[in-house]
């Protein structure tokens, strides 16, 4: 298989996150690190460079963009920054994993996927959690029937940030709130399980109702929503930003339910646990080995960057997410100031 060499794009916390991973990917190398501020660049480069692995900084992104050593970006900044950071890494020729969500609204996400199309790149939106074991066997039990006919999905994902009106997440101006940054998740999770229930890869939500609380500063700091899909399945999703809740996955069916209690960032270091309680015997602990989730969706790059995308998140995929997103926001009355007042009327209307 390819080996691969990354530069990461924004030095935070989440690519640091990354970085620690990839140093157990089967083909992937931290090469280089660029950021608008050349010393945090140089202090991240310094964290995770080895003797055999130095990790070069740049005090540039388009530096690190026409580094002809580099095969591949990983780009972790402000939502806002994703589409016309995907356009330049794409436009050089980099392999792009892009972290949630893709753009603020589909309209951004279809620039994006249009630019890696023409620059022959893979593109992957950055749900982890779809490269785990975990979400394979999780699927796998879906499809095989093991709670029976799936009726209902319960998706958390929400937690009490102490941040500062300016930080990324409470500010407006930087597309903040818990819908993109966590309601992705639980989305991306419900339209897997649907598609699943039926053979499918994913399915679409025909029906979105909403509510959410807007706070001081213009972002949700908590929103919730139902979703209906045309199998009947539905499914309640919660995400916040102010408010702490069990962040886990529940699938009910005709013959019991599953439940995952770390579906998101399950430990890298110990084995994830699968519960399937069936209405008719024991409950049955399904134990999933231990798996570095940055890793895995790493090596998928190396794996599929011929076809530009993976079949555990190709664009279609971060399509369908993205647009039960701007209906989500749309029914909670959400916009940003940089979004025309037609955005989320067409939202709403979908």
């Amino acid at each position: 298989m390819q080996r691969i060499t990354w530069g990461i794009i924004g030095p935070g916390n989440i690519a640091a996150r990354f970085a620690d991973q990839l140093a157990a990917s089967a083909t992937g190398t931290l090469s280089a690190v660029a950021s608008r501020s050349l010393e945090r660049a140089r202090s991240f480069a310094d964290r995770f460079s080895t003797g055999q692995a130095p990790v070069r900084a740049f005090g540039s992104y388009t530096e690190l963009f026409a580094d002809p050593g580099i095969d591949a970006v990983y780009i972790a900044v402000p939502h806002t920054e994703h589409v016309r950071l995907v356009v330049e890494a794409a436009e050089a020729g980099k392999h792009i994993v892009c972290e949630k969500p893709l753009s603020v609204d589909k309209a951004g996400a279809l620039t994006a996927i249009d630019a890696a199309k023409r620059g022959g790149v893979y593109l992957a939106e950055a749900y982890m959690y779809r490269f785990h074991p975990q979400t394979e066997r999780l699927v796998d039990l879906v499809r095989t029937g093991a709670i029976g006919q799936v009726q209902h999905i319960e998706a958390s994902f929400a937690f009490a940030a102490d941040a500062p009106p300016e930080h990324r997440l409470m500010n407006p101006d930087l597309a903040g709130g818990g819908i993109l940054d966590v309601g992705g998740y639980t989305v991306s999770m419900a339209r897997l399980i649907a598609g699943a229930a039926n053979g499918e890869p994913f399915a679409e939500p025909t029906h979105i109702t909403a509510a959410g609380t807007i706070g001081p500063t213009g972002v949700d700091e908590w929103a919730t929503a139902s979703l209906t899909f045309a199998s009947g399945i539905t499914a309640h999703l919660t995400a916040g930003i102010r408010v702490q809740d069990d962040n886990r996955v529940v699938v009910s069916g005709s013959a019991g339910r599953i439940v995952l209690a770390q579906p998101w960032l399950p430990n890298p270091d110990a084995d994830t646990i699968i519960e399937v309680h069936r209405t008719d015997s024991a409950t049955n602990h399904i134990a999933i080995p231990a798996a570095k989730q940055y890793a895995l969706q790493a090596d998928a790059v190396a794996a599929f960057h011929g076809t530009g995308q993976a079949p555990q998140m190709n664009w279609a995929d971060s399509l369908g997410t993205v647009e039960a997103m701007d209906r989500w926001r749309a029914a909670i009355g959400l916009r940003y100031p940089f979004e025309p007042a037609t955005t989320a009327a067409a939202a709403n209307q979908a």
